[in-house]
Parts: structure tokens; C-alpha cells; sequence
């Protein structure tokens, strides 16, 4: 599987290269799932300390106060459940998309029509 990273700096190399295999590749899609999934990671890492601050807060609330916090908190974890879960869609979409990206060759390697010219 080709590294994220390469097709984020070099996303017009990595569709020539395989272009030249014989594979067309959505690079422009790639690119914007990647965007998406880096979002949601992004988002879910907020939601994570968003919820550790209410239940760190939690112990030191007063026994009214710590009712609230409990629903609070647990508010926050079924949004964060359902963020997790679209972020595990898109990051499995990503993956499949870049299994489908063949090994690039490298700039010495000459390139035929099919196997007999190579």
C-alpha cells in the first residue's frame, strides 16, 4: 500500500506512475477522503479531552452538581460513539482506495506498451 504521505506531496507523480501501469487512479478523491478522515480524527481527539475534562470535574463536584456532569458526560460519549463510527467508515474507504494504487516504479524503469517491450 502506498503511504498516504507520497500521494499528499506528489499527487501528480503518483497518478503518472500509475497511469503508466495501466491503472487510472482518483487521486483528487484520495485526497479529499484523506481530508475527511484527518478531520474526523481531528474531531474525535477534541471529543476525547472535551470528555475527560467533564469527568475529571466529576470527582470534585458537589453531589448536586455531579448529577449534571454524569449526563453530560455521557452525552459526550454517544456523540463521540457516532463520530468513531463514521471515522472508521471513511478511514476503512481510504484504505480500500489506496490497496487499489500499484507499486510505483522507479524513474530508471522503462515503460512499454506491454510486458514484451519492457
Amino acid at each position: 500500500m502506498i503511504d498516504i504521505k507520497l500521494i499528499r506531496e506528489a499527487r501528480e507523480m503518483v497518478q503518472e506512475k500509475a497511469r503508466a501501469k495501466g491503472v487510472t487512479i482518483d487521486v483528487a478523491k484520495i485526497a479529499a477522503l484523506d481530508k475527511q478522515v484527518r478531520e474526523l480524527q481531528q474531531k474525535l481527539d477534541e471529543m476525547r479531552a472535551l470528555k475527560n475534562l467533564v469527568t475529571s470535574q466529576i470527582a470534585k463536584a458537589s453531589p448536586e452538581d455531579r448529577k449534571e456532569l454524569i449526563r453530560e458526560a455521557k452525552k459526550h460519549d454517544a456523540a463521540h460513539d457516532q463520530k468513531a463510527a463514521e471515522f472508521k467508515e471513511q478511514a476503512a474507504a481510504l484504505e480500500v482506495l489506496l490497496f487499489t494504487i500499484p507499486n510505483l516504479s522507479t524513474d530508471d524503469v522503462k515503460i512499454g506498451k506491454d510486458e514484451s517491450e519492457n
